[in-house]
């Protein structure tokens, strides 16, 4: 992930990670200010996600929409994100930010 400055949405919903997946994503814009640092958008629902990433996030400097729905971050965790982090979650809509496959694993 180190390599992806250019990147601006990233849609890892319903993958089953864990708060260890935005430690390691996170790592390169932290060690190195490198990475996904321009994400502008983050779809992280249905995963397993507790209150603990809340200090990881806070490396997504540009984030503009959050989306943590279906996880199992709680209530203070959500008012943590938004005073530690100055993240206001939203809850993301498919035809707002469409996931399109181009390419060889497009529908035909």
């Amino acid at each position: 992930m180190q390599n992806f400055c250019q990147l601006n949405k990233l849609c890892l919903k319903r993958n089953a990670l864990k708060d260890r997946a935005i430690q390691r994503i996170t790592l390169p814009i932290r060690m190195f200010n490198k990475g996904p640092k321009n994400l502008k958008y983050l779809d992280l629902s249905g995963n397993m996600f507790t209150d603990a990433i809340v200090p990881w996030l806070s490396a997504f400097q540009e984030l503009e929409c959050l989306d943590l729905s279906g996880s199992y971050l709680s209530m203070k965790g959500q008012k943590d994100l938004e005073s530690y982090c100055s993240l206001k979650l939203c809850k993301s809509e498919s035809n707002i930010h469409p996931v399109i496959t181009n390419g060889w694993a497009s529908v035909f």
